[in-house]
């Protein structure tokens, strides 16, 4: 996948919960955008605005080093989803509108 996958994710230690003395599992949030260039955020261009994502670049943990399964977008997400290779879980090619215009 050529587009930067951004991750961001919001970890917390475990808590426990005051009411029942229980721990709860940490939050985790992964925000992942497709067809984004490395340098298409503020945080890392000065010429460009994107005062929101780059919050939460600077306040989240940053994921900068991606190595994907496949040259094409449709089976690269297929793989980061299902955690199988695109030949194991059929997206080897990318999907398409085949209904005429």
């Amino acid at each position: 996948m050529t587009g930067l996958m951004i991750g961001t994710l919001a970890l917390t230690n475990f808590q426990v919960d005051a009411s029942t003395g229980e721990e709860r599992p940490p939050n985790i949030l992964l925000i992942v955008s497709d067809d984004q260039g490395y340098n298409d955020l503020g945080i890392l261009r000065s010429d460009l605005m994107t005062p929101h994502l780059d919050r939460l670049a600077r306040e989240g943990v940053r994921l900068t080093n991606f190595y994907m399964a496949w040259p094409a977008c449709t089976p690269s997400r297929g793989a980061f989803l299902t955690g199988r290779y695109p030949q194991r879980n059929g997206t080897y090619d990318m999907f398409r509108n085949e209904a005429p215009d």
